[in-house]
């Protein structure tokens, strides 16, 4: 009906989307990209074209069809993760700047974040829920209960780019002069890194509403080690949002 000539790829297995478009031959030879699924998915796609050699010589628009369990990607760039809005939004060539984290383990790994990273209890709901896919969308909260139950803390060191006059309202510029690096180091129960505010259905006005999708920076979580109640009620606050589940003298926040 939209007159778009489509070439459609089936996955069947993890990274089939990335290995498929970093192996593409004529990369510019297509005008955009469409991936139908979730968060995961998305990553793998927009993964495959920054690792794609050579590197792309200019930009190229990439679409989500929205169909997984928390379509955070969708929901924060067009507030709803109905697949035909999306369709129709990429049929009419709606645009949005998207930023992308890239994260480098020893030196080489490289891994390409499109949401957040979490370490400490997302990390562990994340890996966790991945052995528990036959759930669908529930398993999220099956991991999430298992991870409180346990109520694990984590040591970690965090150097972080800050301007010379901080405050966790104060977002700082990698091109400021007067940014200075911060280290501190402490127990946690998570440490999170966002570059889109990730709005879902668990969330919607953002587990992470100070980020923003396209201003370079991040928005960086700290909760240090507390008791599992205090812990439970700042998780209960995210359905509500607007940053008051981060009112909490045990959680840091800053913009970086």
């Amino acid at each position: 009906i939209a007159r778009v000539e489509t070439q459609v790829i089936t996955t069947t297995r993890a990274n089939h989307a990335r290995d498929d478009v970093m192996n593409l031959p004529d990369i510019s030879s297509y005008d955009g990209f469409v991936v139908v699924g979730g968060d995961g998915m998305f990553q793998e796609l927009v993964t495959g074209l920054l690792e794609h050699q050579p590197p792309l010589s200019s930009s190229i628009p990439v679409g989500v069809i929205p169909a997984g369990s928390t379509d955070t990607v969708a929901f924060t760039t067009s507030t709803t993760n109905h697949p035909y809005t999306h369709a129709i939004q990429i049929i009419c060539g709606a645009n949005k700047p998207l930023d992308m984290v890239k994260v480098t383990v020893d030196g080489s790994k490289v891994r390409f974040i499109s949401n957040f990273i979490g370490y400490g209890f997302y990390g562990e709901v994340i890996r966790k829920s991945e052995k528990l896919r036959f759930l669908g969308p529930p398993r999220y909260d099956a991991a999430g209960t298992q991870t409180v139950l346990q109520h694990k803390s984590w040591p970690v060191v965090v150097s972080l780019r800050l301007p010379s006059s901080y405050s966790s309202e104060h977002s700082s510029n990698p091109q400021d002069s007067s940014a200075k690096w911060n280290t501190f180091s402490t127990r946690v129960l998570s440490l999170s890194f966002a570059n889109i505010p990730c709005v879902c259905d668990k969330a919607p006005n953002g587990a992470f509403p100070e980020a923003s999708m396209n201003d370079g920076s991040v928005q960086v979580v700290v909760i240090k080690s507390t008791g599992r109640v205090r812990f439970v009620y700042h998780l209960s606050r995210i359905p509500r949002g607007k940053g008051t589940q981060f009112r909490f003298p045990f959680i840091e926040t800053h913009k970086t």
